[in-house]
């Protein structure tokens, strides 16, 4: 069902300014701010069609198995069909994998693995601890689409030593950890061959949101998780510890702490811990189902269902294209929810671009979400758009002397000029900022040693 509504919605508001990036890079097998996956099957999708949709198929094709993967890691901890079908529906329909699953960000498929890892590390304290193998081979595939996987197994690691000093003291978990070197390896031998500049990246997100991610990280996890499943999600990560017999539960809950330290520590966004926070939803339910089977009702089953609709309704008000871009609603959501954002406003950016451009026709840019705005809706009008962030950086530098600088550095780079005009700017649209923007007119010291000016990681 997942599948169909995200589907349906997928065509409206617009491209997520991840999503336009993408579509610029090159298919290449590395790249400075992030591993290839998502940007390959970007491109494969944008090969394919160039409409929006076909685009975020691979999203909705993953949020789907995520609640294929809640149902598993319910029948993992022994829970009935009544609570995996709840898993299902909560891994589902509830915000974080519809806010993801709505756009094909790294994201997406980061949730995902981080299910499929949480999943089998239960499979591997409750059953066989041959399944560290194949821990490590789903962690080393999802090295390949975002390195953060890296810190999800440092902290089922912890987990599973306070859980049990030996889980990992065999040579199944060894072999699970050759594998994620041998198939992960590759990105991250990269990273420290060049320097590891996706520190940079980090390093720049935590300066610029530290102190409203430590602030908010605990309570927007509320939110994300549901919350209208606050309750069961509260029941299992804390319910494993009062009662005996509930060991290898607890690693969600363990994993989740670690998670959120992590975050504070290293303060680069926000949504980090939510993958290793849903599954304490598929514990909650089996517990919850169990105690429904011992004659105790913490719910009545029509109370638990009407629970379960209205946060998947309210879910997909807040995280779907259900309203248009002025409802109220729309408006709100945007100003707080940068997922919402970062999908409104794009054509509008363009627009003014091309109307401030004049017969200009090379374009720089201060960052990669307006480069690929410019370079997704003026392509056909011979626009070239070059940018100095991230791995856009290396796409350049321009081949003309004369070029518009759209954003800050229209400001900032003037100097490298020899001559500078100031563009007045249509104002913004679609609550975005001012855009700001100047013709200047060949490098003062030649692009070879302009260019790197531009360079700009975060």
């Amino acid at each position: 069902m997942v599948l169909v509504v995200l589907l349906l919605a997928s065509p409206w508001w617009g491209p997520h300014g991840d999503e336009l990036y993408f579509r610029m890079l090159p298919a290449q097998w590395w790249y400075e701010d992030q591993p290839p996956l998502t940007v390959w099957l970007s491109g494969l999708a944008a090969h394919a069609s160039d409409q929006l949709w076909v685009q975020r198929i691979p999203a909705a094709v993953s949020a789907s198995l995520g609640a294929v993967v809640g149902a598993w890691g319910a029948q993992t901890l022994g829970g009935s069909s009544r609570s995996q079908r709840l898993a299902a529906w909560s891994s589902a329909f509830t915000v974080y994998p519809l806010l993801i699953g709505h756009v094909f960000v790294t994201a997406t498929l980061d949730l995902l693995a981080w299910q499929v890892v949480i999943v089998l590390s239960l499979r591997a304290l409750r059953e066989s601890p041959t399944w560290w193998v194949a821990v490590g081979a789903v962690a080393g595939v999802s090295c390949w689409n975002k390195l953060l996987v890296l810190v999800l197994l440092a902290a089922v690691a912890i987990a599973a030593v306070l859980i049990s000093p030996r889980a990992l003291m065999n040579r199944w978990a060894l072999s699970g950890a050759a594998v994620v070197g041998l198939i992960g390896g590759p990105q991250l031998l990269a990273q420290a061959v060049h320097g590891f500049p996706m520190s940079v990246v980090a390093r720049t997100l935590a300066g610029e949101h530290a102190a409203s991610v430590r602030l908010l990280v605990l309570p927007m996890l509320v939110v994300l998780v549901g919350p209208g499943l606050f309750a069961v999600w509260r029941t299992g990560l804390v319910q494993p510890w009062s009662r005996p017999g509930n060991e290898e539960m607890r690693l969600v809950s363990l994993v989740v702490i670690v998670m959120l330290v992590w975050t504070v520590v290293i303060p680069s966004q926000l949504y980090y811990p939510a993958g290793a926070a849903l599954p304490g939803l598929w514990v909650g339910w089996v517990l919850l189902d169990r105690a429904w089977q011992q004659g105790a009702k913490p719910w009545r089953p029509r109370r638990t269902r009407a629970r379960v609709v209205a946060n998947g309704v309210a879910s997909v008000m807040i995280c779907l294209p259900v309203l248009p871009t002025s409802a109220v609603v729309t408006r709100l959501v945007s100003r707080v929810n940068p997922m919402v954002s970062d999908q409104l406003g794009w054509a509008d950016t363009a627009q003014i671009v091309d109307l401030a451009r004049g017969s200009e026709t090379t374009v720089v840019t201060d960052s990669y979400p307006v480069a690929g705005a410019v370079d997704y809706y003026l392509r056909g009008k011979g626009v070239r758009v070059y940018s100095g962030h991230n791995a856009l950086w290396s796409l350049g530098p321009p081949a003309s002397q004369r070029v518009v600088l759209v954003g800050p550095i229209a400001r900032t780079m003037t100097d490298w000029f020899v001559s500078c005009q100031p563009v007045s700017a249509p104002p913004a649209m679609s609550g975005r900022s001012p855009v700001m923007m100047a013709i200047c007119d060949t490098p003062r010291r030649g692009w070879a040693r302009t260019w790197p000016q531009f360079r700009r990681l975060g």
